[in-house]
């Protein structure tokens, strides 16, 4: 094979580049997407028992303040690494800050409540179910962004954005779940949510693959 004919087999199935738009653009995008998404696939799950609650306690809405910081900043870095040359600063520290502040939350929600351990009944084990399926939405939109860009991490972009997702269907679904009780909040919402972001690292280099 000639050099001209080596060029012309490499580049006869080249397609045209077409520009993504910059990462807060893509960010601010996923988010209203994502919201959108979230807050339907959660009340459609929920459609037995629509009322949304209404909370007075101040450490709730820290808890939904702090977990919805946490899925920005996931998001965030994940947009940001699927770029290669980006850098990512202070996210990850603001990251680890923000889910700090999440479970510290439960944890003084758990002190208030004098919370002890229990089993959850098979009607409260639905809330995880409920959050896989309400990050449905929010996490395929974010991995087919990152897919249009060219993530060199793959498992990490891919863990991010299972983390991301599932923090979003948390907070959706707080304001439907009657159970309050921190030992339910650990175990049927916290517990899914890494659950959720460890298959996203199993995933990644299979689902981000380009």
């Amino acid at each position: 094979m000639t050099t001209d004919e080596l060029i012309h087999n490499l580049t006869r199935s080249i397609k045209p580049v077409n520009r993504i738009a910059s990462t807060p653009v893509r960010l601010i995008v996923w988010f209203v997407c994502a919201v959108t998404a979230t807050a339907m696939l959660i009340a459609l799950v929920r459609l037995a028992a629509p009322q949304m609650l209404i909370i007075v306690e101040p450490a709730f809405y820290l808890e939904s303040l702090s977990a919805l910081l946490a899925c920005f900043l996931a998001a965030a870095a994940a947009l940001y690494l699927s770029i290669p040359g980006e850098r990512l600063l202070l996210l990850p520290i603001l990251l680890a800050a923000a889910v700090t502040v999440w479970l510290a939350s439960i944890a003084y929600r758990w002190g208030i409540h004098h919370a002890f351990l229990y089993m959850p009944a098979m009607a409260e084990m639905r809330c995880g179910r409920d959050i896989m399926i309400g990050g449905l939405g929010s996490a395929g939109i974010l991995v087919g962004m990152i897919k249009r860009a060219a993530p060199v991490s793959p498992i990490r972009c891919a863990m991010l954005a299972a983390l991301a997702s599932s923090l979003l269907a948390v907070v959706a679904l707080q304001f439907f779940c009657a159970m309050q009780s921190p030992w339910h909040l650990l175990t049927c919402h916290v517990a899914p949510a890494f659950v959720v972001t460890i298959t996203g690292v199993i995933a990644g280099r299979w689902v981000l693959a380009w």
